[in-house]
């Protein structure tokens, strides 16, 4: 395995003012009226507004972000535009979720909803439809699917214990970072996905903070192979359930 490659230390950047961020859409916000982006459909989550800065991401990649992609577009807006209004851009790397190009949109919460709606109309006149054919989004989660099917999850938890007996912590913290990214593609139960990755969180502070004893942890880590057996099964149920709705979507159009 490649240990620089699989580090997540991924540094805060300023994204520049000509750059596109990408912004997913769910079909309630466009189903009506495909041509039109409604401002409605800017909404944050938390206190921020999730996005891609389009250096670390493509189109294909935010889309597939989405628990279900045949539900969603993708929205591409120039940051220079978006810096315009009084919304605020931060670079925000995803270590949790494996996602470089993570991106907040701040300054839609808290305000009032009358600047809320001049706010969202606007960033609806100044953003645009990446078009995504239906064959597309069929290919891309065809693609997940198989990233899921040929994960090495199992295996790396195995060479994390090997490590873990022969004292060797450093290979132990780097490779959690492979655990974050074997987890990101699921989907289909968002609460095991969490539990997953808060456990992974876990094991970093097991590294970093105290040292419990090589047998906790080697059971821990067990019963988070155990889980991920679990949420695989769900995962690949739920994507291919909706490999089936995007091909059957696509033989009636």
């Amino acid at each position: 395995m490649d240990k620089e490659a699989s580090s997540m230390n991924w540094s805060i950047e300023n994204i520049p003012d000509n750059n596109i961020i990408f912004y997913r859409m769910h079909k309630q916000y466009y189903e009506d009226n495909p041509e039109i982006i409604l401002g409605s459909g800017f909404k944050p989550q938390g206190k921020a507004m999730s996005t891609d800065w389009k250096k670390y991401s493509t189109p294909e990649q935010s889309l597939l972000r989405a628990s279900s992609p045949n539900e969603n577009r993708i929205i591409s807006m120039k940051v220079g535009k978006i810096r315009a209004s009084p919304l605020i851009i931060e670079h925000s790397p995803s270590k949790k979720y494996c996602n470089r190009a993570h991106t907040d949109v701040l300054g839609l919460k808290s305000i009032s909803r009358s600047k809320k709606n001049r706010i969202r109309e606007y960033l609806a006149s100044n953003s645009i439809w990446v078009l995504l054919s239906e064959e597309k989004k069929r290919d891309i989660i065809n693609k997940n699917i198989e990233e899921i099917k040929n994960d090495n999850f199992e295996s790396i938890i195995d060479e994390i214990i090997s490590d873990l007996k022969k004292g060797n912590n450093f290979e132990f913290e780097i490779e959690l970072d492979d655990l974050y990214c074997a987890v990101a593609p699921l989907s289909g139960d968002r609460d095991l996905k969490e539990l997953l990755l808060e456990s992974i969180k876990g094991l970093g502070f097991f590294n970093v903070k105290v040292n419990p004893g090589i047998e906790i942890i080697v059971n821990k880590l067990k019963e988070i192979q155990e889980n991920y057996r679990k949420a695989k099964k769900i995962s690949l149920k739920h994507w291919n359930v909706l490999l089936n709705q995007a091909t059957h979507q696509g033989e009636t159009e």
